[in-house]
């Protein structure tokens, strides 16, 4: 008796259920949560034909991107057809005027209701107010929705790894939790079978 009560009990098997199911969860908290802060971070909506003055934070390179669909004070612009749309960027403080041209790598998203995808790329070597301007280039075309941003893969990429990192540790755990409790277990019923038989 005193051996059997020395048994890991089999709630340990429950315990290591509920690891991996809370596993699951944070795995699809921290994927979502990635997702959200990456489309997220892109700058504020600017509707084109149109200017738009921008305060671009940090150098490097931009993308603008086209929102197909986008509700703005309770407006729906939805962009099927915008060929033809250009965009010209210039420094506010020095008219210099800054090259804008395709994306070298094409980037569609879908999130909540925003649909996405990259049209143009740029690159900032100061940081500044900047002056967006989108017009036709035969002067009349639909209104459009635009948004620049830096590049989110990477910051995606990030999360979708440490969101699988969390799985795979949560896996890891509730797997040596089961084993050790098995073969605790049947150490345990070999020890007392043992017993049993010497006695």
């Amino acid at each position: 008796m005193a051996a059997n009560n020395l048994q890991p009990s089999r709630r340990w098997y429950g315990a290591a259920g509920l690891i991996f199911v809370a596993g699951i969860g944070l795995f699809v908290f921290l994927l979502l949560s990635g997702i959200s802060s990456s489309i997220e971070q892109l700058g504020d909506p600017m509707v084109m034909p149109g200017t738009v003055e921008i305060r671009l934070e940090e150098t490097g390179i931009y993308t603008i991107y086209l929102e197909r669909t986008r509700v703005m004070d309770g407006t729906l612009y939805e962009s099927v057809n915008v060929s033809g749309l250009k965009c010209a960027v210039k420094n506010s403080d020095t008219g210099q005027i800054v090259e804008v041209s395709s994306p070298r790598i094409n980037t569609n998203y879908s999130w909540r209701g925003r649909r996405g995808m990259s049209v143009f790329e740029l690159e900032i070597e100061t940081p500044g107010m900047y002056e967006i301007s989108g017009y036709y280039e035969l002067g009349e075309g639909p209104k459009a929705v635009l948004v620049v941003g830096k590049d989110f893969r990477q910051s995606l990429g990030r999360s979708i790894l440490f969101s699988i990192g969390a799985l795979i540790v949560t896996l890891v755990i509730s797997i040596t939790i089961v084993m050790g409790t098995m073969f605790k277990r049947a150490d345990s019923y070999g020890s007392s079978f043992k017993r049993g038989r010497v006695s």
